[in-house]
């Protein structure tokens, strides 16, 4: 009897252990999200722009951040494009260097073509293109870049995205073959 109450009380600690531990994890995940500085509320007449609120919030975890991609994501899936930019805009301020920023940036390009807004697709496309040099979606978003131009009339801008990515991304089969078309489309 004796080691059997010696093996529940043990069990009872790890319990109990966990229990802190989730605890801690579901106060984080509902921990308020961290807000750009342009964005904080500012308390008039408090020295130095404070708000007033004490700390500022606990920055988001990795759970939370992938949370917000993957909302991002399905917002897109979904049509719903206007709140997948700002999803993916809020993962890109609190996680621009993870491993998911570039497609992150991609997608705002991707909702912003989707809406017809053109001249923001290019913006989204540029920036992916000069922040995330070198990722997986860089022939792909030279591409793009070019789809978008030709829609606001800019063809000696899509020319040079097609071209570019026939030059430098020639391993990327269908990316060049997609652009070699819309080349041959302009001429």
């Amino acid at each position: 009897t004796q080691v059997r109450l010696g093996s529940l009380e043990a069990e009872e600690q790890t319990i109990r252990q966990q229990i802190v531990a989730l605890q801690k994890t579901l106060d984080q995940a509902l921990a308020p999200p961290v807000l750009p500085p342009g964005d904080m509320p500012q308390a008039t007449g408090a020295p130095g722009g404070a708000t007033g609120t004490g700390a500022p919030p606990a920055p988001l975890n990795g759970l939370q951040i992938k949370r917000m991609y993957d909302s991002a994501f399905q917002d897109f899936v979904g049509g719903e494009f206007e709140l997948a930019i700002q999803g993916f805009e809020g993962y890109l301020r609190n996680a621009p260097n993870a491993a998911d920023a570039p497609e992150a940036q991609f997608q705002i390009g991707q909702a912003q073509f989707a809406r017809g807004k053109n001249k923001e697709a290019v913006q989204a496309y540029t920036t992916l293109i000069t922040t995330y040099k070198g990722s997986p979606r860089e022939a792909e978003a030279y591409y793009k870049r070019g789809l978008a131009n030709l829609q606001l009339n800019q063809k000696d801008r899509a020319k040079q995205d097609f071209e570019y990515v026939i030059k430098n991304f020639p391993d990327n089969v269908s990316m060049v073959t997609l652009a070699q078309q819309r080349l041959d489309a302009i001429k």
